[in-house]
């Protein structure tokens, strides 16, 4: 579960992993605090988890404007290759 970035107290992931076991939405995780939640790159929505909503302002946030690396990181995910650090 590589990390892709942090910001404060929340952390960035990309699964490999679930490129393979039916996740295709492209989205990314985020932690913070022992909470989690799973975003869409696409629509830049939660879809899945729970987190404070102070914490999940800053992760739509930082999801939104890292939209086009995100998106490049998913490509290269799926093509087998290492996921970059986005900050």
């Amino acid at each position: 579960m590589p990390k892709i970035g942090v910001r404060g107290s929340i952390s960035f992931y990309m699964y490999y992993g679930e490129l393979s076991g039916g996740h295709y939405i492209p989205h990314f995780h985020a932690v913070c605090q022992g909470q989690e939640v799973s975003v869409s790159i696409l629509s830049g929505k939660a879809f899945a988890g729970k987190m404070k909503k102070p914490h999940l302002k800053k992760v739509l946030k930082w999801g939104r404007l890292n939209q086009r690396a995100l998106t490049k990181a998913w490509k290269l995910a799926k093509e087998g290759k290492p996921i970059p650090w986005i900050g």
